[in-house]
């Protein structure tokens, strides 16, 4: 009589990380969707109503997230947008128009008026900005990201 063969334990690989830097972004739209929502739900309201939502206590511009609900100053957060986008642009040798949001940030930081031309090209350079997203990796968006941060904190540093 033969004897049975005692089974062996299977060992289940280790499950790979969500993370992939080289996952592009048009797999993951809704993270480039929470970025930009926010703005373009800002700048359409701006046109249709000509109405901006302020912070009392500080006088800022702000604009509500819709994913968490929470309230962020409008400036800073496009400044720091703008400025990973023209990061990522230039490490990658392309050209981006930026002109109408940079007016719109100086706008809204010197308390003007926005007129409809520049809104709309406020619209389109978040329309091309929102395409050059999304054929960003996660890698290159994180390492932008923080690289922004890290100007960010050392301008606050020496500053007074």
């Amino acid at each position: 009589m033969g004897t049975t063969k005692k089974t062996r334990k299977k060992y289940h690989k280790p499950k790979q990380s969500a993370w992939n830097p080289d996952r592009p972004m048009y797999r993951t739209p809704w993270k480039v969707d929470a970025v930009f929502a926010p703005i373009y739900k800002f700048v359409r309201e701006l046109m249709s109503t000509g109405n901006v939502d302020e912070d009392v206590a500080t006088g800022q511009t702000v604009f509500s997230d819709p994913h968490t609900g929470n309230t962020y100053a409008l400036t800073p957060a496009l400044r720091g947008l703008l400025e990973m986008m023209e990061l990522h642009a230039k490490r990658k040798g392309t050209q981006i128009a930026t002109a109408g949001l940079n007016s719109l940030v100086s706008i809204l930081d010197n308390g003007g008026f926005a007129s409809e031309s520049v809104m709309k090209k406020c619209i389109t350079e978040l329309e091309n900005l929102e395409q050059m997203a999304l054929k960003m990796t996660a890698g290159e968006a994180e390492d932008a990201l923080k690289t922004v941060q890290i100007q960010i904190a050392l301008e606050e540093a020496k500053a007074p």
